[in-house]
């Protein structure tokens, strides 16, 4: 069992593990990016470009959908605002593969990137878990008062979306067809199942994020048969 207080002291962890998610993703995102050929100069813009965009989707996107009641970073906005990032680079250059590339860069680093947000939110104490109170069950104290106990889904989101990173990092280096839609298509998969395990979903039958991975999941497949269909075309 594992019991936490959620009281910050001087450098709370959630600021860390989120600082270090953001470098860790951005500082990747430039290294795959130079190791495909993209110009230093276009990378580089994108190590500008893409902290902005995916702040301002993710805090905006939280503020949407509470009906502006409440601040703070989704997730879903921020894989919103990378791939914009991506999009927008793309469409500056006025080059569809190079923004191809940037795209399928991005998907291979946003599971690191949340893999290291989730271990914050797991010390915060937010997107708790269902109630539980087995093996490895969780208990937040914040001051004197003390949380029942709850399932550590954040912990299990950090495992989980690692193991689809390292996945990813593999078959991209060897150079496996269609390894980017595997990491898109099992990252979304992921990303809805679990949420069947946190606090705020018990008595919904789909929560938004869940609603956006359903989403993410029929335009991922949708793309992947077209590409497919181009394939086979062009081989005949």
């Amino acid at each position: 069992m594992f019991h936490i207080n959620t009281v910050p002291g001087r450098i709370p962890p959630y600021t860390v593990t989120m600082i270090s998610a953001f470098l860790l993703g951005i500082g990747l995102l430039y290294l795959l990016n130079r190791r495909d050929k993209i110009p230093r100069q276009i990378a580089g813009f994108l190590l500008i470009l893409a902290p902005v965009m995916i702040l301002f989707h993710a805090i905006g996107m939280t503020y949407l959908t509470s009906h502006g009641t409440q601040f703070g970073p989704s997730s879903m906005g921020a894989l919103i605002g990378m791939y914009l990032s991506a999009i927008v680079m793309g469409l500056i250059c006025g080059d569809l593969k190079m923004m191809r590339k940037l795209l399928e860069n991005c998907t291979f680093i946003l599971p690191l990137m949340y893999a290291v947000s989730k271990a914050g939110c797991f010390f915060a104490g937010c997107c708790r878990g269902i109630p539980y109170t087995g093996v490895c069950s969780v208990i937040y104290t914040d001051g004197e008062t003390v949380q029942p106990a709850a399932f550590p889904v954040q912990l299990l989101e950090s495992l989980i979306f690692l193991l689809i990173f390292l996945l990813g990092m593999l078959l991209r280096k060897k150079r496996r067809g269609g390894s980017v839609w595997i990491v898109f298509l099992t990252a979304a998969a992921a990303k809805g199942l679990l949420d069947f395990l946190r606090a705020e979903h018990q008595g919904k039958l789909l929560s938004l994020n869940q609603i956006l991975c359903i989403g993410l999941i029929g335009f991922g497949i949708i793309l992947l048969l077209g590409n497919y269909t181009k394939q086979k075309r062009a081989a005949s």
